[in-house]
């Protein structure tokens, strides 16, 4: 997906977003968004569902799992009572 110039909606190139962008969005009730590096889109998902780890698995292919481990990580021990604690030994 390109990006789009913010006056005429026209694509400008191929997507790219910062280094430093969060991949997830904790939403509570134990879901999130999750955001895709390969085209910008945001998926809602439940954490710890075969749909959470299918999306994860699909954006490995551009953004570093080690990466994903420490946001995951950092969620785990800032959530302690949703489902991020178990994600990290299903990775």
């Amino acid at each position: 997906m390109a990006s789009k110039n913010q006056k005429s909606g026209k694509p400008t190139g191929p997507y790219t977003e910062p280094g430093d962008t969060k991949r997830f969005v904790p939403l509570g009730d134990n879901h999130c968004y999750l955001r895709d590096p390969r085209n910008g889109n945001t998926h809602h998902l439940k954490i710890d569902s075969p749909a959470f780890y299918e999306k994860l698995s699909e954006i490995t292919e551009k953004y570093p799992m080690e990466k994903i481990k420490a946001e995951i990580s950092s969620l785990s021990a800032r959530y302690p009572n949703d489902l991020w604690s178990k994600v990290l030994p299903k990775l």
